[in-house]
């Protein structure tokens, strides 16, 4: 067996499952560099090891790496540092997480927070006005579970500039009373094109910071691979720096996003955009490997088809 000087040769002992039908279960797996160079019998392991191999006796079961099949990297970097609303049940304890969020970032010129469920909600119909309720000072943007809706207070609709004449974007809707008033909810491209482009504003050493960070919870895991749904130009240069820096040990597998447009050429450019990247990007820790559409939304948000 030869050896790489990329990562030392490792034998791993113990109950290893493999997923191959044809033989589930193994004794061992050895490596060389950055690949698997045997998997089965430890006595055949060991005569195929080199001498200064590294034995690892597993304690439990030795599963192949995790693949996330649907990701967002850089959202759900930076959503890991945001106020976690996925278990609050009603306002209030919506509330009581953004108060706590906000003790810990007392300085934070903007409220984020993410997984609010419209259950949560009385009548699921969040308004501006509850939020205010807890927070007027600062703007508060809080993205759904689903990810294709954002709840804003009045703060946050005036930094977005949405008043209550504003135009609907195309493939999307700013919510509005009887009255005609912005509610502060914000449905599909209205999120995405209004609020997203204020709420994922970042610097370069912070969307590396996200990357950093959602790497390391994915491996804490035993994910190794991870399909992205919705890559864009600063996620890409975040990944290509991470792999370049030596920080990104995991396979990343982009669908590039083309966003909703007024006219076609606009989407078909985007498009062959994806097509450059994907041309370029073919092997590696970074690849692209199509497009992602968004065509309806979610039955959460009542906005799917």
């Amino acid at each position: 067996m030869s050896t790489s000087t990329t990562n030392p040769p490792l034998l791993v002992v113990g109950r290893v499952f493999t997923a191959d039908p044809n033989a589930p279960w193994a004794e061992a797996v050895l490596t060389d560099g950055d690949r698997i160079a045997y998997v089965g019998s430890q006595e055949q392991a060991r005569r195929l090891a080199p001498s200064d191999v590294e034995i690892v006796v597993a304690d439990g079961v030795v599963l192949p790496g995790f693949v996330d099949g649907h990701a967002h990297l850089q959202m759900s970097g930076a959503a890991l540092l945001q106020a976690q609303l996925r278990s609050c049940a009603s306002l209030a304890e919506i509330g009581a997480a953004l108060a706590e969020w906000r003790t810990h970032h007392p300085d934070a010129k903007r409220v984020l927070g993410l997984g609010w469920m419209f259950s949560a909600v009385p009548d699921g119909t969040p308004t501006r006005q509850m939020l205010d309720a807890f927070i007027g000072d600062v703007p508060v943007y809080l993205s759904a579970s689903d990810l294709h809706s954002v709840w804003t207070n009045t703060s946050g609709l005036h930094e977005l500039s949405i008043g209550d004449t504003t135009p609907d974007p195309v493939g999307g809707r700013i919510v509005r009373d009887d009255a005609g008033s912005a509610t502060g909810l914000l449905l599909e491209n209205a999120a995405i094109e209004l609020a997203w482009p204020v709420t994922n504003r970042a610097s370069e050493p912070e969307r590396d910071r996200y990357v950093q960070t959602i790497v390391a919870a994915y491996l804490a895991a035993g994910t190794t691979t991870a399909v992205d749904m919705a890559l864009d130009a600063e996620g890409l240069a975040a990944l290509i720096r991470a792999d370049a820096d030596g920080e990104l040990p995991f396979t990343v597998i982009a669908h590039w996003h083309v966003r909703r447009a007024a006219t076609s050429a606009a989407e078909i450019a985007q498009v062959r955009t994806a097509a450059e990247h994907a041309t370029r990007l073919r092997s590696g820790r970074v690849r692209v490997a199509g497009i992602k559409l968004i065509l309806d939304g979610t039955i959460d948000g009542c906005t799917a088809a």
